[in-house]
Formats: structure tokens, C-alpha cells, sequence
């Protein structure tokens, strides 16, 4: 039967089915199906209907927006083991019915053991929420190459001192190189 089970907030662990008979809606009115209470989920944030074949997930103009698998929606057709997140919650959808058992050994009629594990944890890579693997013979990840245009300027220049006060930097010089000076060569990222 299909589910969704929420993953965190203040309803971790719940787990609410749905048949294809009814609609399940999603929000913070006593009345949705999937009731989660937290402040950035609208009182009636979106809606699961079954339609065609699958379950279809549309949201109903919240102000936080839906996400499924990290994407923003208006509608999305859900597949067994995508992530949802209204507001800050994170839920899963399951369908028992769309998971596929993995193919058995020829002529065995047992399925295949899956490949061993490596040990070593992957980490997502910087800005793109996709794995990968540590770079080879060294069990660690690279550092990200520095995004394009964003080099750091050299610092300006020490004022120049002003004969007439004896060596001072005049205030007025000074002033008007700080207003005159980039916002990026005075806050160094």
C-alpha cells in the first residue's frame, strides 16, 4: 500500500497511507490527511491525488513552495522513494508496487548478491547534491577547484601621508578612498 512516511520535524516516524480512492492533502488544518505542524507549511500547502497510473502531487500556491528530490514544483508525478519537503519536513513517498526486485542469476532462479562494499563513505560534491567517488589511491576527496570571478582583489594601498599635518593621512583623502573603493576589495569573502 502506498505511504509516506516523514522523515523529521516534530512528526518524525509518522507514517500515513493513501489509497487511490481519495485525495490526501497536505498542510496544517486538522482536516489534512498529512497534518504537519510546522510554520513554514501553509494550512492547506498541496494536495496527492492518484491519477492515470501514479500518484500526482500539486501544490495549492503555499508560500514556502513544495520540493520533490530537491527541485521546486506546482505538480509533480511521484515515483516510490522520492523526498518531498514541505517547509522544513522532509517526507518519503513508498509504493511497494513500483519497487523492482533485482534480476536474478541465470539458470539459478536466487537473485545476485549485490557487489561488496568499498567501505568508504561518498560525500556529495560542493553545489550539485550528486556523489562522488574520493579520488583514486587516496581515499580523500579534492578540494573544489574556486568558482570563476569571484578572485580576491589586493588590498589598496596605504594612504599616502599628508605633508602638511607632519606625516598624518589627511581624513578627507581617506574618506574619499573608501567611498570610492568596490565593496568586494573591502570585504574579502
Amino acid at each position: 500500500m502506498p505511504r509516506f512516511e516523514v522523515l523529521d520535524g516534530k512528526e518524525a516516524g509518522k507514517v500515513v497511507d493513501v489509497t487511490s480512492d481519495e485525495a490526501c492533502d497536505v498542510g496544517t488544518s486538522r482536516r489534512a490527511k498529512l497534518r504537519i505542524p510546522d510554520r513554514g507549511i501553509s494550512y492547506s500547502h498541496a494536495r496527492i491525488v492518484y491519477e492515470g497510473d501514479a500518484f500526482v502531487l500539486r501544490d495549492l500556491r503555499s508560500t514556502e513552495g513544495t520540493f520533490v528530490n530537491g527541485a521546486r514544483v506546482d505538480e509533480a508525478r511521484l515515483r516510490s522513494g522520492d523526498e518531498i519537503t514541505f517547509g522544513k519536513t522532509r517526507v518519503r513517498f513508498v509504493d511497494a508496487s513500483q519497487i523492482e526486485a533485482p534480476p536474478a542469476a541465470p539458470g539459478t532462479g536466487r537473485f545476485e548478491k549485490p557487489a561488496p562494499a568499498t567501505g568508504r563513505f561518498e560525500k556529495p560534491a560542493p553545489g550539485t547534491g550528486r556523489f562522488e567517488r574520493p579520488a583514486p589511491g587516496t581515499g580523500r576527496f579534492e578540494k573544489p577547484a574556486p568558482a570563476a570571478g569571484r578572485l580576491e582583489e589586493p588590498a589598496p594601498a596605504a594612504p599616502a601621508a599628508d605633508q602638511a599635518t607632519g606625516g598624518a593621512p589627511d581624513a578627507a583623502a581617506i574618506a574619499a578612498r573608501r567611498r570610492d573603493a568596490p565593496a568586494a576589495r573591502r570585504c574579502a569573502p
